[in-house]
């Protein structure tokens, strides 16, 4: 079955717990909890079997229970992977209610890296929330250029639109990142789906997001959002991803061989096969003068002068069994092939001076030939 991931703002989950347990989701990515440490066992308990949950810290900032970010992830024996950032003022700041860092398999060998982010409130009204939502958004850009390469994402409520982010809005704007919801009909969705309403009298806008880099774009099927999820003020976000990662395959650029190798493969042509059997009849006389058989018949008779039989030693025993005695012999004869092989490459490419020095006079000869039918042109 393809993963599935949902991403939403929660207000408080433990109201909401309910809602999320029926929601159809391998990991659920949320904002807001509310949820300070001493209750966190609360959630647990609720969720019960076949769920792990993660929950941050909430802000230390507000003298409430505010903020706070967490993933859901629907398992019995898998546990939630928390990469590591790597950009030393983003690791201060992971998992202290603003933002927190994961790691899902969403298909086969294919691991997607996501920022969850929870943006500071009216980022549309206020610059100095802007502006903070902006550096940490900046800083989750350094940090995924620092990682390793791969799909990454950046999710959650940032509290205002992307304009309002200048520099995170540049990232987009420079086709580095990608605004999923902007072009979710790609994906089945709608093109800036709205995601938040405060109430029913009031204007929906979108506040929340999945920004993408390219690797991690290629693995999304289908993006929607969910306008009924029954949760206060905000929808959920909601990713499909493909059941296998995308191929990509490429025309690969036939580099023309330099004169060096030209050369090297005209000399092996030349002279290889003669160099190799040069040293085989070489070797072939020196082990005739070094091979003086000396042939001795075995003459052995008894007390009464009648010849006996020369006596036959038995067959020396083998210590391993005759299956183990077929794989020592067949790793010594690769081994040997290999060896051998290799020993008749250098003996071939044992060029003498004067075979180098005819093989380059013919190399030279052959360039000014081509060189003289442009002469005139």
């Amino acid at each position: 079955m393809p993963f599935v991931l949902e991403v939403g703002n929660v207000t408080h989950i433990i109201n909401n717990i309910g809602l999320i347990k029926k929601r159809n989701f391998n990991a659920f990515h949320f904002t807001e909890h509310s949820i300070p440490r001493s209750r966190r066992h609360e959630v647990r308990t609720l969720l019960g079997k076949g769920f792990k949950s993660h929950l941050s810290e909430l802000d230390a900032e507000k003298g409430s229970n505010v903020g706070g970010t967490g993933c859901i992830l629907r398992t019995q024996t898998q546990h939630i992977m928390q990469p590591h950032a790597k950009h030393p003022d983003l690791q201060r700041a992971i998992n202290q209610g603003r933002v927190g860092m994961y790691a899902h398999e969403v298909c086969k060998d294919t691991h997607v890296i996501i920022y969850t982010v929870y943006g500071w409130t009216n980022g549309l009204g206020d610059a100095e929330a802007a502006a903070r939502t902006d550096d940490l958004l900046s800083l989750i850009c350094a940090d995924m250029d620092l990682q390793e390469e791969g799909p990454k994402l950046v999710v959650g409520d940032l509290n205002g639109p992307l304009e309002a982010f200048i520099g995170f809005h540049m990232s987009i704007k420079s086709g580095k990142l990608v605004d999923i919801g902007a072009i979710a009909s790609a994906f089945g969705g709608v093109d800036g789906d709205t995601t938040c309403k405060a109430n029913s009298k009031s204007k929906a806008t979108r506040r929340d997001y999945i920004i993408a880099n390219k690797a991690a774009e290629d693995l999304i099927d289908i993006m929607t959002v969910d306008h009924d999820p029954q949760f206060p003020v905000h929808d959920v976000l909601r990713v499909t991803f493909k059941a296998t990662a995308p191929q990509h395959t490429y025309q690969a650029v036939a580099i023309p061989a330099t004169l060096k190798q030209l050369f090297l493969r005209v000399l092996f042509k030349d002279y290889g096969h003669l160099n190799k059997a040069v040293h085989q009849n070489k070797e072939q006389e020196q082990q005739e003068q070094l091979s003086r058989k000396f042939n001795c018949e075995v003459d052995i008779k008894d007390e009464s002068g009648n010849q006996l039989t020369p006596p036959v030693f038995p067959k020396k025993k083998s210590r391993c069994c005759e299956e183990d005695e077929k794989l020592i012999k067949q790793s010594s004869d690769d081994h040997d092939s290999t060896t051998n092989q290799s020993i008749e490459q250098e003996i071939a490419e044992n060029y003498t001076t004067t075979q180098k020095a005819t093989s380059l006079s013919r190399l030279h000869l052959l360039i000014h030939r081509e060189l003289d039918k442009y002469k005139h042109r």
